[in-house]
C-alpha cells in the first residue's frame, strides 16, 4: 500500500503493483509501514483520502501468475498449475497470496472493503483511469512491464474449458464486483 496526504493506493500482486509503487513516488507517496492488517484505525488511514487500486481481468491475472511459476516448477500448461493449487495436492513454494481473487487478497489482509469506498482502475484502461484521479497533474504513464503479453486475448482464448471453470470459481467475486465478463467455459 502506498500513500500520501491525498490518496491511498492499494497494491495487489500481479496488478501492476511494482509499476504503481514507482508511479506514486511522483506524488511523494511512500510505502505504508507494515501490511494492510497492521492498520488498526481505518479512519486515520483512509478518511479524507482517495483510495484506489489497479485491478486486472482475472483470466489475464491467472495467466500472469502461471507465467511467474511455470519456469520454476516446470508446468507446461496453466491447467496443471491450477489443478495442483486448487486441489491442494501440491502447494507451490511461491507466495500464497498470488491467487486470482483480487478482492480475496484484500479480505485476507483484513482490509475493510465494506467500509471504504475504493475506486477500481482496470489495468486494461490504466492511462485513462489514472488521468482521472483528482491529484494528477502533468500525467506521465507508469512503466507497466509485460502488460501486452499477459493481456493477450488470444492467450485467454487458449485456456482450456477446465482452466476457465477453475478461474471462474476461484475469482467469482472479482468478476461480479470489478465488472469483468465471466466466460462459460463451453
Amino acid at each position: 500500500m502506498f500513500f500520501n496526504e491525498d490518496f491511498v493506493c492499494l497494491a495487489i500482486p500481479k496488478c501492476a503493483a511494482r509499476a504503481m509503487h514507482e508511479w506514486t513516488r511522483n506524488y511523494r507517496a511512500t510505502l505504508w509501514p507494515g501490511t494492510l492488517h497492521h492498520i488498526t484505525d481505518t479512519k486515520v488511514a483512509y478518511e479524507g483520502r482517495l483510495v484506489f487500486m489497479v485491478v486486472r481481468n482475472p483470466y489475464s491475472r491467472a495467466l500472469s501468475i502461471w507465467k511467474h511459476v511455470r519456469d520454476k516448477h516446470g508446468y507446461q500448461k496453466p491447467i496443471e498449475w491450477l489443478m495442483m493449487e486448487l486441489t491442494g495436492r501440491k502447494k507451490l513454494s511461491i507466495n500464497p497470496l498470488f491467487k486470482p481473487s483480487q478482492l480475496g487478497y484484500l479480505k485476507r489482509h483484513k482490509f475493510p472493503i465494506e467500509d471504504v469506498d475504493v475506486k477500481y482502475i482496470k489495468l486494461e484502461n490504466l492511462d485513462e483511469g489514472l488521468k482521472q484521479l483528482p491529484f494528477v497533474v502533468d500525467y506521465k504513464p507508469p512503466d507497466v512491464w509485460g502488460k501486452s503479453d499477459t493481456d493477450s486475448a488470444q492467450e485467454i482464448e487458449s485456456l482450456s474449458r477446465k482452466a476457465i471453470l477453475l478461474i471462474n470459481k476461484w475469482a467469482y467475486e472479482d468478476f461480479n464486483t470489478l465488472g469483468y465478463d465471466l466466460r462459460s467455459g463451453l
